[in-house]
């Protein structure tokens, strides 16, 4: 619910979904530190990456084009 909020605009419903995507990110940080097989530390690692993707594009700034009136 919170990313249809923030794709209409809300900027508090965006810091909740990228609260919730931190929150699922640091969850998988502990299979970097225990002994599993290497499909999981790939899969984790590639699900930290993707995370990290989506925050920076998720508050990186709006590009489209501004109106001119004359």
């Amino acid at each position: 619910m919170a990313t249809i909020l923030a794709w209409r605009g809300s900027r508090v419903a965006l810091r909740v979904a990228a609260a919730t995507l931190v929150v699922n990110t640091l969850a998988t940080l502990p299979a970097f530190f225990v002994d599993v097989p290497a499909w999981i530390k790939l899969t984790s690692g590639i699900s930290v990456l993707l995370a990290v993707a989506a925050l920076v594009l998720m508050f990186s700034p709006s590009r489209r084009p501004v109106p001119v009136t004359d």
